[in-house]
């Protein structure tokens, strides 16, 4: 009776995952990579991060790696990278857009519009019209999607 029968379900075996490691070469061959990347980082060293982790972490992916192991190890490579670099976070205050570098918090007051420099309407406070606005954010946004593309194709090693 206890005898096994056609439709008893066969055990399951489950592996154990493998322990993936970067061997000490490739690991410091990555953290140069995302030195450059960084340094070159506009305005601030952080504008491509998240870009060189993402790029580690699906190059590990696609190697085969587990996403918890994979980002683990990008983590670290951009963690010291940065580190490396000299890269200090800003308080929250200063990571926003109207904080100054000239003065003690100062507000930029601006007179002239930011893409034309035409004098800027009443009410307005960085462009003239929706046009400047527009093309400003527009340009602003294919520099830097060019520049995240390049920086993930470094740190992807594609």
């Amino acid at each position: 009776m206890l005898s096994r029968l056609s439709w008893t379900p066969a055990p399951v075996t489950v592996r154990k995952p493998i322990k993936r490691r970067l061997n000490a070469d490739r690991r410091q061959h990555l953290v140069v990579i995302v030195v450059a990347i960084m340094k070159a980082g506009d305005p601030t060293p952080f504008a491509f991060e998240a870009t060189c982790r993402h790029a580690i972490r699906s190059s590990l992916c696609l190697k085969g790696w587990l996403w918890p192991e994979a980002d683990a190890v990008a983590l670290d490579i951009v963690g010291t990278a940065l580190r490396l670099i000299g890269a200090k976070r800003p308080p929250w205050a200063e990571g926003q857009p109207d904080w100054a570098q000239n003065g003690a918090g100062a507000m930029i007051e601006r007179t002239r519009c930011v893409r034309c420099h035409a004098p800027l309407p009443e009410g307005h406070t960085k462009f003239c019209s929706d046009l400047c606005a527009h093309s400003h954010h527009l340009a602003l946004s294919y520099l830097r999607k060019a520049d995240e593309e390049n920086a993930y194709a470094l740190a992807s090693g594609q």
